[in-house]
């Protein structure tokens, strides 16, 4: 089982569980589950059907967690930036998160939504959830993607892309924050 699927088991349906997964994929989902308790997000499966939400989540190694949501619910369109003050650590009890930090809740452009929309057919949509063939590794980035329209649900995840579809899209998603991140080192 992928970190995706073991993320989509504990998030969306506990009941699944997590039995089949290897004790690292769920240390991942539970670090996932933990960082978004502490932005105060819930899961996107529970979101009424009508609503499309995307979220971008950026687990990078050594900076803070950070967020952005784009969503539509009738015809607003809101864009929701959020980030945690410091980066993961480990200690023999557990996964530590930071606390919440940054919150900016703005509303979108009609036009930057229906850009995002463009490349979500490709990048997003049209992706499998995981990579079989990527390495994971120590120092990097998890980047998670994940979006509800209409009632489906997709969830993508990679491991510090370095090109492509998928990476543009987040990429596109960090510049509508406003917050010059481009500007850091993307991993």
């Amino acid at each position: 089982m992928t970190v995706a699927a073991a993320i989509f088991a504990t998030a969306c349906s506990p009941s699944l569980g997590t039995a089949a997964v290897r004790p690292q994929l769920v240390a991942e989902a539970q670090y996932v589950g933990d960082t978004l308790r502490a932005m105060g997000e819930p899961p996107i499966g529970h979101l009424a059907a009508g609503d499309q939400v995307f979220r971008f989540l950026w687990l990078r190694s050594f900076h803070p967690p950070f967020l952005v949501q784009v969503e539509r619910r009738g015809e607003d369109r809101v864009l929701l930036v959020k980030a945690l003050d410091s980066p993961w650590s480990a200690s023999p009890d557990g996964i530590h998160v930071g606390t919440l930090a940054l919150t900016q809740r703005k509303a979108l452009r009609p036009d930057a939504w229906d850009r995002l929309a463009a490349m979500r057919r490709e990048a997003f949509w049209g992706a499998p959830s995981s990579d079989p063939s990527a390495e994971r590794g120590v120092d990097g980035a998890m980047w998670i993607l994940e979006g509800r329209s209409w009632g489906e649900y997709h969830i993508v995840e990679r491991w510090t892309p370095r090109e492509g579809a998928f990476r543009e899209m987040c990429l596109a998603m960090l510049d509508l924050s406003g917050l010059n991140l481009l500007a850091e080192r993307i991993y």
